[in-house]
């Protein structure tokens, strides 16, 4: 009976759950506002590629997602993150409230495109991140002032990849780790 009761809760939302995705993207949030200071000087200095190559933004919104492959999950954590970046600052003001938004719904995407397949959520996790640069870039390249341009284009592509590489499975791997050590055990994480 222990065992039918899990698989019950491994494909809902529970309060733990809920928890874990809002204080997570809260927390992203907060460490975002120096990343993003960073960032910026990254992309005064070196411009479109430069900044295409710093891309450590979707860590945390990675690892809650690959945790928690539950509808909505995106949203949640990355509204919250946009909210909490904004509150602490972010030199972007506002802009890091609809990136949020932008990025759950990108997210929330490649979460159906997959049917909400918990086995498969290595791969939501890694087209959630190449999604995440095209939709929030479209504020991006108003904001800052990028021309459209073949440099731009190149620039997008290689946000993709680093966004994968910096953040997406640097994020999966803390999952990962966190689930093998049984630390949040309490969330019935999917196998």
């Amino acid at each position: 009976m222990n065992t039918s009761v899990s698989q019950q809760t491994a494909n809902r939302w529970t309060t733990s759950r809920l928890a874990l995705v809002v204080v997570l993207g809260a927390i992203n949030g907060a460490l975002l506002t120096p990343i993003a200071m960073l960032w910026v000087i990254i992309n005064s200095a070196f411009g479109v590629i430069g900044a295409a190559l710093f891309q450590p933004f979707a860590i945390f919104t990675s690892l809650v997602a690959w945790l928690v492959p539950l509808p909505g999950v995106y949203i949640i954590s990355n509204t919250v993150n946009g909210f909490a970046n904004f509150l602490t600052g972010d030199p972007s003001g506002v802009a890091t409230i609809y990136w949020g938004i932008a990025g759950g719904i990108a997210g929330e995407i490649a979460l159906a495109i997959f049917r909400y397949n918990p086995k498969r959520r290595t791969a939501i996790v890694i087209l959630a991140a190449a999604l995440y640069i095209p939709f929030t870039n479209i504020v991006t390249f108003y904001l800052y002032g990028w021309e459209s341009n073949l440099l731009l284009w190149v620039g997008l592509v290689l946000s993709i990849i680093a966004i994968i590489v910096e953040s997406a499975l640097p994020g999966i791997a803390l999952a990962k780790w966190l689930r093998r050590t049984k630390l949040l055990r309490g969330l019935d994480i999917p196998d």
